[in-house]
């Protein structure tokens, strides 16, 4: 089950991205939560809307039907996130780009 958005603090930010296997999407929309496993760790991303989200495929092929809750599990993903001090995430997803 997805959590309502934490509190963001303003300014206590910082970017971040990691490249890995999609395990896991829960959405209660519009908000989205993932486990992606990186190179190195297991992230847990959220968004409190995923329609603010960049979502792009790699192979430039458009996503107009595709929706992240159902399709985005088991895809190879390259993500860029903000980590704020508090937050009960890894990290607030900024893009999404889909590799295969």
């Amino acid at each position: 089950t997805v959590r309502a958005s934490p509190v963001l603090p303003g300014g206590n930010s910082k970017a971040g991205w990691s490249v890995g296997q999609v395990l896991a999407v829960s959405c209660q929309r519009p908000a989205l939560e993932l486990a992606l496993q990186g190179t190195f760790s297991k992230l847990r991303l959220h968004s409190s809307d995923y329609t603010r989200v960049g979502i792009a495929p790699a192979d430039g092929n458009s996503l107009q039907s595709f929706d992240p809750c159902h399709h985005l599990q088991g895809h190879q993903a390259a993500i860029a996130y903000r980590q704020y001090d508090g937050s009960p995430y890894d990290g607030e997803i900024v893009s999404i780009e889909v590799l295969k």
